[in-house]
């Protein structure tokens, strides 16, 4: 059955790996797709080339996680608010806090669905110096505006926590899971042990651990690809690391095959920072679909489906002797990898693909729509 129901997705920022996902996934199951995204750096990369689907970009160069953010946040307020206004789109969903406020106004006005899609929690990611006070207001009124949602999606079980007491009419999980993929070969591995690390360029990541436990052991290679508030903090530290190659941005297809090709996957993230702690990124997804094995720090939400698919290495966040004997213990016995990596692989298969979280996805849209 062709269905003819208008979505428009909407996302402050023009990263757009798993936005694209549940957009290719609606369109192919029969509803018309547009995107609003927010350019806040001037040289996102563009999807119109990739993929068809109808794409619209609100150019204003903005920073992320930093206080001075406000007042470019105000006008893509206004922005995002006169194209819904003008939309003809018969459900919005829009992906965090963000973006949500316009998204309910317009929904009242004019009698549209909404659905609240949620990567983060906003009151939990907040840029250092926000006063407590401040944060848990806007923790509240987050949790407010869930009630004007006709749908609402978190990325992992564990977010429930983060909407506990929140009026919610649906409630589904999709996580960020890669598609199914088999035809990706893994190509030749260097002799040297090859870390990979695709991500936000943040001191929340870890970063300074990894380098201080690489640095010096000429073996090892640490390959680094990503843009973020800290860029300019990291690059010259990435120049004066003789074994770290920082590639700033790369597209999809290079990220995978850099995971591929890699030994073992780096993802920590600071667990002193709520949004961090309940993590699920797609990295460690897509090290679980290339058998690659992969790197967490404890008290995540990370660690536990690591440590329970028995796919890597679970390290303190702050331990870097501990992250160095995990590394060598990896490069000196590539037989625990492969085993790492294979399971990993098999979570995927039967647990972890966008397939299946494909379906969830369709499954809440038809019946918004019926």
């Amino acid at each position: 059955m062709i269905c003819m129901t208008k979505v428009l997705f909407i996302r402050s920022s023009a990263k757009p790996a798993r936005v694209v996902k549940e957009a290719i996934s609606l369109r192919n199951a029969g509803y018309e797709v547009e995107i609003l995204f927010w350019d806040r750096s001037g040289n996102e990369a563009r999807i119109e080339d990739h993929h068809d689907i109808s794409t619209k970009y609100f150019e204003l160069k903005a920073p992320y996680g930093k206080l001075r953010l406000f007042p470019y946040l105000l006008a893509w307020w206004v922005y995002e608010f006169i194209y819904l206004l003008k939309s003809d789109a018969d459900i919005f969903h829009a992906c965090c806090f963000d973006t949500v406020m316009p998204a309910i106004i317009v929904k009242l006005l004019k009698g549209k669905k909404l659905v609240y899609d949620i990567f983060d929690f906003y009151a939990e990611a907040l840029p250092q110096g926000i006063p407590g006070w401040l944060s848990r207001i806007i923790a509240g009124f987050e949790r407010y505006c869930i009630r004007f949602a006709d749908a609402v999606i978190i990325v992992d079980e564990s977010r429930r926590v983060q909407i506990k007491g929140s009026k919610i009419k649906k409630l589904e999980i999709v996580m960020n899971c890669p598609e199914m993929v088999s035809e990706y070969k893994i190509g030749p591995k260097d002799t040297e042990f090859n870390i990979f690390y695709g991500g936000m360029i943040s001191k929340t990541r870890g970063l300074s651990q990894i380098i201080s436990a690489i640095d010096g052991e000429t073996d090892m290679v640490l390959m680094v690809a990503g843009l973020g508030e800290d860029e300019d903090y990291y690059t010259p530290v990435f120049k004066d690391t003789e074994n770290v190659h920082f590639q700033g941005w790369i597209d999809y297809e290079t990220y995978i095959q850099q995971t591929l090709g890699a030994d073992v996957i780096f993802g920590f993230y600071d667990p002193r920072i709520p949004n961090n702690r309940l993590a699920s990124p797609n990295k460690l997804f897509e090290a679980m679909m290339c058998a690659t094995p992969i790197i967490v720090n404890k008290e995540t939400t990370m660690a536990a489906l690591v440590e329970e698919e028995n796919c890597g290495v679970v390290v303190p966040y702050f331990d870097v002797d501990a992250l160095k004997a995990a590394l060598k213990r990896l490069k000196n016995d590539p037989s625990l990898g492969i085993r790492l990596g294979q399971n990993g692989r098999l979570a995927f298969e039967n647990k972890y693909n966008w397939q299946i979280m494909e379906n969830r996805l369709i499954n809440l849209y038809n019946e918004l729509n019926g």
